[in-house]
């Protein structure tokens, strides 16, 4: 376990210019403000943060990315561990050019998501989540949506760097 502010966080896994995932809880049991125990999952991909605050007690969403972070950010101390990830597959499929080998992906939905909660996201982000069924693959959606595939496997990525979705 690591422990720092927020800022010292960010500033270390943004200066490694790698994927990683934080897990983040405090070193001792504060609560959200409302007085119930948290976890926090905070993720950088290709630079891009998103983070996703939940209920220790329940699984219930508390707070999502800017909210989220701009709270963990008040915080004087937290503790977190690191773990990192492989890059996104349109990442993968970009350095690899061309000869790219297309793994059809099957993306599932992990959690429920409270309508306030998706409420929050981006419409690309609601609709790709709403065809996400297990099923149908994100090429697939891709075409429902009538949107180029590269567009839907970054609201894929983005799903699954909140914990919506896996694949």
């Amino acid at each position: 376990m690591n422990a720092g502010n927020l800022a010292e966080l960010l500033q270390m896994l943004q200066g490694t210019q790698k994927n990683w995932v934080a897990h983040i809880a405090l070193p001792e049991a504060v609560a959200s403000g409302s007085g119930e125990p948290w976890q926090a999952k905070l993720t950088v991909i290709e630079g891009k943060v998103t983070c996703q605050v939940w209920s220790s007690v329940d699984k219930r969403v508390l707070l999502t990315n800017d909210r989220a972070i701009r709270w963990l950010a008040t915080l004087p101390r937290l503790s977190w561990s690191l773990e990192p990830i492989v890059p996104p597959m349109a990442s993968t499929r970009a350095l690899q050019g061309s000869q790219a080998t297309q793994v059809q992906q099957v993306p599932q939905r992990t959690t429920h998501v409270e309508k306030r909660i998706m409420n929050t996201w981006s419409r690309k982000q609601r609709q790709v989540f709403a065809l996400v069924d297990g099923s149908r693959t994100s090429e697939h959606i891709a075409t429902m949506l009538q949107q180029p595939p590269v567009v839907v496997e970054k609201v894929l990525d983005d799903l699954q760097a909140i914990g919506a979705i896996q694949r």
